[in-house]
Order: C-alpha cells, then sequence, then structure tokens
C-alpha cells in the first residue's frame, strides 16, 4: 500500500506500429520505457500479451485511440510463442493509465491491473475473454470509466479483493457498459468503490 514517489522525468514517448516505426510491438516500447514515460500506439492488430511489472514502469501512460478504441486492437489468438493470458496486465506498477484500446480472444482477461496503488482504465472495449474483461485486484484506488465488456465468460468489470484501509483510497467506476457476460460487474471482496 505504500505509494512510490511520482517520477521526475525528463520523460519519453515511444511510438509503436505495424510499419515504420522503432517498435514494432508493444511490449518492447513497454520494456524500453521508464516511469512516467508514454507509450503510443497506432491503429492496427497486435497479436501479443502486454505486460507493465513493478515499480519502474510506475506513471506509465499506454495510449491507443481513446476516441475509437476499435482500431487499436490486442489480440491473443496468434501461436505458441505469443502470451496468451492476458491482453494487458498491470502488476505492481502505481498510476498507469491503459487507454483507448480493444483486447479479445485471451484465455484470461482482457485488463488485468493487481497490487498497485492508483491506476486509470479508460476507453476500453474487453470482448470474448476466458475470464473477466475489466479487472482490478488486491488494489487501492483507481478509475474505470467509458469503457465497454461483452461476451466474456464471466463478468465484464470486476473490482475484488480491495485491502482494508483506515483512510480509503476510493476507487470509481462510470459510465461502463456490460452486456452478453455472465455476470455484468463483479464485486467479491471489494470495499471503498463508487
Amino acid at each position: 500500500g505504500k505509494v512510490t514517489p511520482r517520477p521526475k522525468g525528463p520523460f519519453h514517448t515511444y511510438t509503436v506500429c505495424k510499419k515504420g516505426c522503432k517498435y514494432k510491438t508493444i511490449q518492447s516500447a513497454v520494456d524500453k520505457a521508464k516511469a512516467g514515460d508514454t507509450v503510443k500506439v497506432k491503429s492496427g492488430t497486435y497479436r501479443e500479451g502486454v505486460t507493465v511489472l513493478g515499480a519502474s514502469k510506475r506513471y506509465l501512460k499506454l495510449i491507443g485511440n481513446p476516441k475509437d478504441p476499435s482500431k487499436v486492437v490486442l489480440d491473443g489468438t496468434q501461436g505458441k510463442k505469443t502470451p496468451r493470458q492476458n491482453g494487458v496486465r498491470v502488476d505492481g506498477a502505481n498510476q498507469v493509465t491503459i487507454n483507448g484500446f480493444t483486447a479479445k480472444h485471451y484465455n484470461g482477461n482482457g485488463f488485468f491491473v493487481v497490487n498497485v496503488t492508483g491506476y486509470e482504465l479508460n476507453h476500453l472495449n474487453a470482448t470474448l475473454v476466458g475470464v473477466y474483461g475489466v479487472y482490478a485486484f488486491n488494489s487501492l484506488g483507481g478509475v474505470m470509466e467509458n469503457s465497454q465488456a461483452s461476451y466474456n465468460s464471466d463478468s465484464g468489470f470486476y473490482i475484488g479483493q480491495t485491502p482494508p484501509q483506515t483512510k480509503p483510497k476510493r476507487s470509481i467506476v462510470r459510465n461502463v457498459k456490460a452486456f452478453g457476460n455472465v455476470i455484468g460487474f463483479s464485486g467479491t471482496n471489494m470495499r471503498y468503490v463508487t
């Protein structure tokens, strides 16, 4: 629950695209990025699973197309060498923003944050994944908004296992739409959520 300090910069932006960019995969740009940097992803389908891991990636911004998330697609259907569990997994990296993506065909979750303090999940579309569409677990305070989750094998949206807090960091969920899932919104062991 201890908040890691806000990075001081200087900050850099790494651009990902299918042709003409230094970075062809989102993961390669995330690996290069430092705390507070931005990874901008141009239109296309990216057949990979992206992991944002640890304090060295805090305050990272992963930006696709917030106006039309359908143009920047994470697809988990490629062969054995491509990670297929989650579209994006953020673990132990506080205050990460994921904005403007679609995730589909993952065995686990579309967008998954775990063990963090603060997150922003905005303009996301999670569909046809094996468990949860947009999911925050064991995390303190964050925002899920302006997103859609459909035809997932469990819940479309899920905030769970929120640790007890004496001075709660509230999580906010607004303007979300869920349909065709087993459950629209799950809140097992959820606390401090509006």
